[in-house]
């Protein structure tokens, strides 16, 4: 299968959340600025200079303000299929949201200084009404399964028809474990803060609530580097000897 080169980059608490109060510390701020200068500015040394960003449903509710609720208002019959536009763009967010649930208010997102063109991933359960929400807002929509997530089809779609190349994916936990679990992870990059606070309830890098299916998986320390403040640089393939021990 033709897929894009998928790198997990993550900026992470001393405990592994990737939401929480820790990145408010005094201690983070370097690690942050890190993050950002490795994973979304392509002037900078350090940048891997991806061609696209893959999130969950809750990351851009949550993490990017896509709080509204679509209109689903309009209830025009839709063709089946994708639905194909802003094609040769330089930079997109492959939104995952399987049955359609998030009121993007443009058809861009950005983070870092950085402006991405909204790619939305739904399955067959997503309803005309939220395709229509979507062809108004001039958003294009891959459908990707029946009723649960093609994580493969994914990739495979990004690669064929959006001339995806290096893909960046950034969490939610769920998503970080579907993708490392199907084996369609190339090397994880964290970006370590000197911080953590405590909550027990804030997500954490791993999720396997949607497998159902947890298990080790090992990796390859490729490279490390201590910056400025305490933060840490950690770059990571996988492990060739992993099996699921069930």
């Amino acid at each position: 299968m033709k897929r894009p080169h998928v790198t997990l980059h993550i900026f992470t608490s001393l405990d592994g959340k990737i939401t929480g109060q820790f990145g408010k510390s005094l201690e983070a701020k370097d690690a942050g600025k890190l993050f950002e200068s490795t994973g979304f500015n392509n002037n900078s040394n350090n940048s891997f200079h991806f061609d696209g960003w893959i999130y969950g449903r809750i990351t851009a509710q949550e993490g990017f303000g896509q709080n509204k609720k679509p209109d689903l208002s309009d209830h025009t019959p839709v063709e089946a299929g994708d639905y194909l536009i802003n094609k040769g763009q330089k930079l997109y967010y492959a939104s995952v949201n399987r049955s359609g649930k998030i009121g993007w208010e443009k058809n861009t997102c950005s983070y870092a200084g950085q402006t991405a063109y909204v790619i939305e991933i739904l399955t067959d359960r997503a309803s005309d009404e939220y395709k229509n929400f979507l062809k108004k807002r001039k958003i294009p929509y891959l459908i990707c399964g029946k009723d649960e997530i093609d994580f493969e089809l994914i990739l495979n779609k990004l690669y064929t028809i959006y001339d995806r190349r290096n893909l960046m994916l950034g969490g939610g936990g769920i998503l970080n474990w579907s993708f490392i679990d199907q084996g369609l992870v190339d090397e994880i990059l964290l970006v370590v803060a000197p911080s953590f606070d405590g909550n027990p309830l804030t997500a954490q890098v791993f999720n396997s609530k949607y497998t159902k299916d947890p298990h080790a998986i090992g990796l390859k320390l490729k490279k490390a580097i201590v910056g400025s403040n305490g933060a840490l640089w950690l770059r990571y393939t996988i492990s060739s000897n992993n099996r699921k021990e069930k």
